[in-house]
């Protein structure tokens, strides 16, 4: 394994639990034994826009996140972690948005580009005087602003999963409509998983991007582009795929308190998991720590599970005595 270069990603309890026994004073020292354990086997870290604002939003008030403790510390590991003296700056993933608009619309909206840039930068405020830069972003606002964004995003992102649902619904019921539920069920499951449903969920999300970046397309256009996405960013399809039977096969109400209190993170999920495809991250094979079940069942369920590994499972790889 250390003959190859490799990115490793953490998601946010990945970094909650690395530093869960840990003062902040000690995160500095302690990221920079890490760092020099992953140099010796060609890794380095990045960070990703979705990781950052689930931290960073942990920190908003007026009321204190029973999590604001866990969250600032693995805020302040995340930039130390992820920060490359060379070129001074802390390494951040392009948004998965941005990935697909550049790919098949040859675009990158400036207003996406500015959120990741401003990313950056909020998280290097962290990397030495978190103090400091709790301060000043409360007084900004920062930690509130995503709070709200967040809060604002999930809730779309279910009511977009619902539409999928619904479509597949409709597209079983015309040719069986007469169905009872347990039936229907059974039906759309099988229409899911067939090759006919992962197509159209593609153009579906082919022509949201169209939509968003205002580009108009011939209908050879969209066919294309709509095929083409699940080929080279695998995991942009397939996650929707997966929450799709999910909803259906455990019949999930996804506005239930339960919903928004768990399933709604997998709006998050798919930010991180979009990286696993099969290609190089700036010439380096993308590595995922993580302990999420879903998430490590969804990539074990399209084959990606052999890059993944919880971080107990890391440190070891690394020969971690700490």
């Amino acid at each position: 394994m250390t003959s190859e270069k490799y990115a490793v990603v953490f998601d946010t309890n990945a970094y909650r639990n690395l530093t869960k026994d840990l003062r902040a004073e000690d995160i500095k020292a302690f990221i920079e034994q890490l760092k020099n354990k992953e140099a010796a086997k060609n890794i380095q870290a990045r960070a990703t826009p979705v990781v950052g604002m689930e931290l960073l939003a942990n920190l908003a008030g007026p009321d204190k996140s029973p999590h604001y403790d866990d969250c600032l510390k693995a805020l302040v590991a995340m930039a130390n972690h992820c920060y490359q003296q060379k070129e001074d700056l802390v390494h951040l993933t392009p948004h998965p948005y941005l990935h697909i608009s550049t790919n098949f619309f040859n675009s990158s909206p400036l207003a996406v580009e500015l959120i990741s840039q401003n990313m950056v930068g909020v998280i290097m405020d962290f990397k030495d005087d978190y103090l400091k830069a709790i301060e000043g972003h409360q007084f900004a606002g920062t930690f509130n602003n995503l709070k709200k964004y967040i809060e604002h995003e999930e809730a779309r992102w279910a009511s977009e999963m619902e539409g999928y649902v619904a479509d597949a619904v409709q597209e079983v019921l015309k040719k069986h409509p007469s169905l009872e539920p347990k039936q229907l069920r059974g039906k759309v499951l099988q229409y899911i998983d067939s090759g006919y449903f992962v197509p159209k969920l593609s153009m579906a999300i082919i022509f949201g991007m169209a939509r968003s970046l205002n580009i108009r397309m011939t209908g050879e256009e969209h066919v294309a582009k709509g095929h083409a996405l699940p080929q080279a960013f695998p995991m942009s399809v397939a996650f929707y795929q997966w929450v799709c039977r999910r909803i259906v096969a455990d019949n999930l109400d996804l506005q239930s308190q339960r919903s928004k209190d768990t399933r709604w993170n997998w709006r998050w999920d798919y930010e991180v998991s979009f990286l696993m495809n099969d290609h190089l991250l700036n010439g380096r094979i993308v590595l995922l720590i993580t302990s999420d079940k879903d998430m490590i069942q969804m990539l074990r369920d399209y084959s990606y599970d052999v890059r993944v590994m919880n971080l107990e499972t890391y440190l070891d790889f690394l020969d971690w005595k700490g």
